[in-house]
């Protein structure tokens, strides 16, 4: 029986979610708030060059490894990948040694290169990299020669954090952030990242690294006309107000700011869940459940600018980049920590032939609390000059970093935590979602609502990969797990 779907929010989860209902033969409406589908993923363009937002690179993009073999299931038109630097797909810049390390494609290979610079540590790394393989086997999402079990979908709910698994395995704090830097692809400490998350996160970046090419807009653009394809109805524009329930309390109607009302056998929440009690009448959900969807934290949000480079840079070509002021990874996540010593972030677009360059570093709502009730098209004067003073202050250590871009960037546009909590309808402008933490149990795909399910960062991990798990594992629970692995599988 044909059951009609509701999908809320068009990001990289509700697209997927989308197309994969649609793919089991169900009539699906996906509905999004922005005035276009992948509003994130897609980036944006200024002067001529075209910067991505929502995707920098991905993980495991061999023809027959998992992130094409999961596009092609999703019924996206065939996509090229560009391939990062085999020798250092990420660079890690650690000022206080004035060390530089390349991290290479392939676990053997970063074992090899990590071993040579910690040779005392050589055991642990050997042992850590064994693990971070293992982890990522006994998740069919990631090994789809695994067999499906209700304890492996793909994270395990555990108290062992990275933070754990580093400092039994390694003496130096060099090697100890050159392993746990990784936990900024995902917003969440060492000391409190669960360590199976990170094994799996960062493990497919070891298998092979690069990006779409075209950037998050070409992928968009794929999701988009496979979308159209699988005759899914795409509303935009229009922002969900409120979802009806029947009688007997089950998924009954979406409501929509515009009037429409859709109505809907079952509805995919792909948004923050935090918002998912103002959708719901009061009695739907149980107190304590709606407090702690209330009480989920989230990730830190960012400082950015977006330049463009007059001149080549090959430098930042073909790898992500990464500047730590000490191995201590944890200060990225302090508020006290000065501006100057945050990580940065360096990543290169190179579209069209001109080249872009992106530069984050870490930022905290707190900072820019005091101008939140603004609106973003007429912030005061007060505002704009902290953003001024921010953006000038990560220049200047820029330019002492790479004095080959003093005089090579024209500033086209930059952002502050309260930019991102706007654009991304991300509480606080977190840029992952709520975190995954060892002490913050992850908000699971069901619920207690007849019809209601959930996806997207917060039930599985951030990323484009792990948004596209998600909608795999909240589809296995609506049409069964094996089902949505075979066609995944068949896929390869």
């Amino acid at each position: 029986m044909t059951r009609k779907v509701v999908v809320i929010g068009a990001g990289v989860a509700g697209m997927a979610t989308a197309l994969i209902c649609a793919g089991q033969g169900d009539t699906v409406t996906l509905v999004e708030k922005a005035p276009q589908l992948g509003p994130n993923l897609r980036g944006f363009h200024r002067g001529g060059v075209a910067f991505d937002i929502g995707v920098h690179y991905l993980g495991a993009i061999d023809e027959h490894d998992i992130m094409p073999s999961y596009f092609r299931y999703l019924g996206l038109a065939p996509l090229t990948f560009i391939p990062f630097q085999k020798e250092g797909f990420e660079r890690l810049i650690l000022e206080s040694s004035e060390s530089v390390i390349d991290v290479p494609v392939g676990c053997e290979r970063v074992a090899d290169m990590a071993s040579s610079l910690f040779p005392d540590d050589s055991s642990g790394i050997s042992d850590y990299l064994d693990q971070v393989q293992a982890r990522c086997s006994t998740s069919p999402f990631l090994n789809f020669d695994t067999k499906y079990a209700p304890s492996s979908s793909f994270h395990l709910f555990e108290n062992l954090s990275v933070e754990n698994v580093l400092n039994e395995r390694m003496e130096s704090p060099e090697a100890r952030a050159l392993f746990g830097v990784g936990s900024m692809l995902y917003g969440t400490p060492p000391s409190r990242a669960p360590f199976d998350i990170h094994a799996k996160v960062v493990g497919t970046y070891y298998r092979s690294a690069g990006m779409v090419e075209g950037g998050g807009e070409a992928l968009t653009r794929s999701f988009v006309q496979a979308l159209v394809d699988r005759g899914v109805e795409c509303i935009v524009g229009a922002a969900v107000q409120t979802i009806e329930l029947s009688a007997s309390g089950a998924v009954a109607a979406v409501q929509l700011d515009n009037g429409r009302q859709l109505e809907a056998d079952m509805c995919v929440c792909c948004t923050h869940p935090g918002i998912l009690p103002e959708l719901l009448p009061q009695k739907a959900l149980r107190p304590v459940y709606r407090k702690r969807l209330h009480s989920l934290q989230s990730t830190p949000s960012a400082y950015a600018i977006f330049a463009r480079c007059r001149r080549p840079v090959p430098e930042f070509w073909g790898r992500a980049t990464c500047v730590l002021s000490s191995p201590d990874v944890e200060i990225g996540y302090s508020p006290t920590t000065p501006q100057e010593e945050r990580p940065l972030w360096f990543y290169s677009t190179n579209y069209n032939g001109q080249q872009g360059l992106t530069i984050f570093t870490s930022g905290f709502f707190d900072e820019v609390s005091d101008w939140q009730d603004s609106s973003r098209t007429s912030r005061p004067g007060e505002y704009t000059e902290f953003k001024q003073r921010c953006t000038e202050r990560i220049l200047h250590r820029v330019y002492r970093l790479f004095p080959s871009l003093r005089g090579n960037l024209d500033i086209l546009e930059s952002a502050t935590p309260l930019t991102f909590k706007d654009y991304l309808s991300s509480p606080g402008g977190g840029l992952y979602g709520p975190m995954h933490t060892v002490d913050q149990s992850d908000v699971l795909p069901m619920t207690k609502v007849p019809g209601l399910f959930l996806a997207g960062q917060a039930t599985i991990a951030p990323g484009v990969l792990g948004a596209i798990v998600s909608s795999c594992v909240a589809c296995g629970v609506i049409y069964g797990f094996e089902t949505i692995l075979e066609g995944v599988r068949s896929c390869r």
